[in-house]
């Protein structure tokens, strides 16, 4: 495969100047990806123009995350019959207060469809030529269509906890994006709900992933479920906890990151 073929595969998006893609995988569930995702994407919108997609097919809950009512959702952009380009995607994205618009999950499980990895390919080559930048809720799956998601991505936000079942599904995460095509050089390692004396320390976690952390988010409780029972930003729940720091500070650095890594990969 020649150059252009294989930026091709890796990015059909390929020559739009504001492909940059992060995709956020919790390496176990209930490792807060959704809640980082969301945070992480409004401070972005401050910025530049953001879309988050709700990628968790299984009950993903941005919309209940972001206290959003959509009209519209994910389903109605997916499906052998329907017109996938742009002006579709941004007629079934709801707005948010921060700037952000998101794409949600159908609240009724019932409305939920079989989704098949080449229309979520399509869906998110379509939503980054309509956005500067793109973030992608994968939770901890790993359905075919979240997998698209990851070999797309400028690159992946790991989401590890400091407990050892994280960090034994964080090991076997990695040997999957391997497997895909995914390098190590495009996984970001993020600590989340970090404190000071845990049985892992950060060197022990580094050191078995053979990877340094890139962001590191503090434990903080009351402010997750201050923000998770509103359905609001931790920036408007929990305004000066070291958490809403830590965010804001991880999407410096990601966006940093972000344009450093999106011409480069356009370059391939």
């Amino acid at each position: 495969m020649g150059q252009d073929g294989a930026l091709a595969a890796l990015n059909p998006a390929a020559g739009a100047s504001t492909w940059m893609m992060l995709a956020v995988v919790g390496a176990k569930g209930g490792c807060g990806t959704s809640l980082l995702a969301a945070n992480l994407a409004a401070e972005l919108a401050a910025t530049r123009s953001v879309c988050l997609v709700d990628l968790q097919f299984s009950k993903g809950d941005l919309a209940g995350c972001l206290n959003l009512a959509p009209t519209h959702c994910v389903r109605d952009v997916l499906g052998p019959d329907v017109r996938l380009d742009a002006a579709a995607v941004r007629g079934s994205v709801e707005a948010h207060s921060s700037g952000l618009d998101v794409l949600t999950q159908p609240y009724d499980l019932v409305d939920l469809i079989r989704v098949d990895a080449g229309e979520v390919d399509r869906l998110l080559g379509v939503t980054s030529q309509a956005w500067s930048v793109v973030v992608a809720d994968c939770g901890s799956g790993i359905e075919e269509a979240l997998l698209t998601a990851m070999r797309r991505a400028t690159f992946v936000l790991l989401v590890v906890t400091p407990t050892i079942p994280a960090l034994r599904d964080a090991v076997r995460t990695l040997g999957l994006l391997k497997d895909l095509g995914v390098p190590q050089s495009r996984v970001r390692l993020a600590l989340n709900r970090w404190q000071s004396g845990l049985s892992l320390d950060q060197a022990d976690i580094e050191e078995q992933l053979a990877m340094t952390s890139f962001v590191t988010f503090a434990e903080d409780l009351h402010a997750c479920v201050a923000a998770e029972e509103r359905g609001a930003l931790l920036s408007e729940a929990a305004p000066r906890s070291r958490l809403t720091r830590d965010v804001r500070a991880a999407a410096t650095r990601v966006l940093a990151e972000l344009d450093q890594l999106a011409p480069s990969l356009r370059s391939l």
